[in-house]
């Protein structure tokens, strides 16, 4: 006889992902967007003032929760990361704000990590390849370098118990899985909605997939993408940069949307 394997968990982010995307695409929040948008005298203004919003909103929600999360645990820093132009933009500022010499270390693991996911997609019996791999913006002590500017997604994810992450995550050992280990900071997550209608308000590439090292590889090897994208066109170009989904990168493919339903 075999073991009885539990039914897959319902994963309450979906909703909360839906619940807040259908508010923000409703006129009212398309509305909100364009008073701020005006407000500010630009879109990209705009988006900032609401990552920020967001992002310290989320940090004060998490100090109601008591979670294993520390300086230095960085087990779920493994996983790719879903970012908008505009977030890793923002990372990508701040490690311009670092010395020089990290910037360098920051930059050669960008390389590695980008050379790797080359490997695993030509490797791949797909289009797509999980890929899991310690984030390149981690230093040696296991500290993020840009953690003021972290995104969204990374403030999304909690903690209650640093070993079962550190199982889950690096020995790939999910543990009981009728009891969850992690929590999910809504703050944060509803956030993403916000920032993608204001930048979608703002005639901007809002897709909010892009896997945040592949980004930030290109934001830095080809300056003028930036420049371009807030011009109105769509960052992603050759497949590159990828996109993000769970565990798994793939290539972006030439028709990706670059704004909101109506």
């Amino acid at each position: 006889m075999t073991e009885e394997q539990p039914a897959p968990r319902h994963d309450p982010r979906d909703e909360t992902i839906q619940r807040a995307l259908a508010s923000a695409i409703s006129p009212e929040g398309r509305a909100d967007a364009r008073r701020l948008i005006a407000e500010c005298g630009s879109p990209v203004v705009a988006a900032r003032e609401v990552f920020l919003a967001y992002a310290e909103a989320a940090e004060a929600t998490a100090t109601r929760y008591t979670v294993a999360c520390q300086a230095g645990c960085w087990f779920c820093c493994v996983t790719p990361v879903a970012v908008t132009v505009f977030e890793a933009a923002m990372v990508f500022s701040a490690v311009l704000t670092l010395p020089e010499r990290q910037q360098q270390r920051i930059r050669e693991r960008l390389e590695v990590r980008v050379a790797a996911q080359d490997a695993a997609l030509a490797e791949a019996p797909g289009s797509r390849a999980t890929f899991l791999q310690r984030c390149p913006l981690l230093d040696d002590s296991g500290e993020c370098s840009v953690y003021e500017a972290r995104p969204l997604a990374c403030r999304s994810l909690l903690s209650r118990d640093a070993e079962r992450c550190r199982r889950h995550f690096l020995e790939n050992d999910p543990g009981d899985l009728h009891e969850p280990f992690t929590l999910t900071n809504n703050t944060a997550l509803v956030g993403v909605p916000q920032l993608m209608v204001t930048l979608n308000e703002g005639q901007l590439d809002s897709y909010p997939s892009y896997e945040l090292s592949s980004t930030l590889h290109k934001l830095w090897a080809e300056p003028a993408s930036f420049a371009a994208w807030q011009g109105g066109a769509r960052i992603a170009s050759n497949g590159s940069p990828r996109l993000a989904e769970g565990q798994e990168i793939f290539p972006a493919p030439d028709d990706l949307p670059l704004g909101l339903p109506e």
